[in-house]
């Protein structure tokens, strides 16, 4: 029986039917994974709203009659507050002028009428590197290193440390 099965087959997938068969198999391979993979993301609910009003949330108002349901401001309930009118706005503003921010930050004028001129000393950056070149080659050593030709190389790793050429050479056997 299984002969028969085997023969039959054999005779049925010739070269061929069999390139048709697996082709035929890869496709429906790969329709079902896009399938299953479409599906995936078409379960995610976002949960917004089309916009669409629905008519159960609508409900429309009547126009009330006048004198119906109007609260008037002096029916309305005051709860131990009084109304104080207030006629300079000077008055809003605190009134205690040694407050913290003045205690930390104190208004000091100087016998030379400079306001806060305590906070600064004269000749606090003398010795500073405030330029930027200045230290930024330093060579420490007692014998000066030859300056270093500077040559472009293009675009690209292009240094810069200038020479310094301020610097006189204390060379052994020079002037």
């Amino acid at each position: 029986m299984f002969k028969k099965i085997q023969s039959g087959l054999a005779k049925f997938f010739t070269k061929d039917k069999t390139t048709i068969v697996m082709w035929a198999l890869l496709l429906i391979i790969l329709v079902g994974a896009l399938y299953t993979y479409n599906n995936g993301k078409l379960l995610v609910r976002d949960n917004m709203e089309t916009g669409v009003a629905d008519e159960k949330k609508v409900k429309v108002e009547e126009p009330k009659k006048e004198g119906e349901g109007e609260v008037k401001p002096n029916d309305a309930p005051v709860l131990g507050y009084e109304m104080q009118n207030v006629a300079n706005p000077a008055d809003l503003l605190p009134k205690d002028e040694n407050s913290k921010f003045a205690e930390l930050n104190p208004n000091v004028m100087t016998a030379e009428g400079v306001a806060g001129g305590d906070m600064l000393e004269a000749g606090y950056h003398i010795g500073l590197d405030s330029v930027g070149q200045t230290l930024r080659n330093a060579n420490l050593q007692l014998r000066s290193d030859p300056v270093i030709a500077k040559k472009d190389v293009g675009p690209w790793m292009a240094s810069t440390i200038e020479p310094d050429l301020a610097r006189t050479p204390l060379e052994l056997g020079e002037r």
